[in-house]
């Protein structure tokens, strides 16, 4: 079963051209698929990690910001939901990786080097489907 981890980035992302760079520079094979999209595969048996990227002026990216301020919002008040609300109004870009991984060795690892290239790229929140809202490796803000 697959889900998603989003990174809301509080700064302009334009490109995930650096991404699919040290992806190869990792030994990934990587295929753009559209502008602004990745497939990364790990495992020739397997389907690959999927990266998007996604202004967050376009509509569609908007209401995905919208949806997450209104479950954010319905949450008990702390300083955590304080910066998670913050960082979603500032948000100017949003990665999106599909996982629909296998959760091998092989697929573990290349998920970390993702989410390590991501993360180093851009400021902001990582949120995963299912958990909730991380600041670095830590889970801040719990959201199911």
């Amino acid at each position: 079963m697959g889900y998603a981890i989003r990174l809301f980035c509080t700064v302009p992302f334009s490109t995930l051209v650096p991404l699919q760079a040290q992806m190869i520079q990792r030994g990934f094979q990587v295929r753009p698929v559209g502008t602004n999209q990745l497939d990364i595969f790990y495992d020739r048996n397997q389907p690959p990690i999927t990266a998007d990227l996604m202004d967050a002026t376009l509509s569609e990216t908007g209401q995905q910001i919208a949806d997450f301020l209104e479950a954010v919002s319905d949450l008990d008040d702390s300083s955590e939901k304080t910066l998670v609300l913050d960082v979603l109004a500032r948000t100017q870009a949003l990665v999106i990786i599909g996982v629909s991984g296998d959760g091998s060795d092989a697929f573990n690892a290349a998920l970390d080097n993702i989410l390590d290239v991501v993360g180093n790229s851009a400021e902001g929140l990582f949120q995963v489907d299912g958990e909730g809202f991380y600041e670095g490796g830590s889970l801040i803000l719990p959201l199911k």
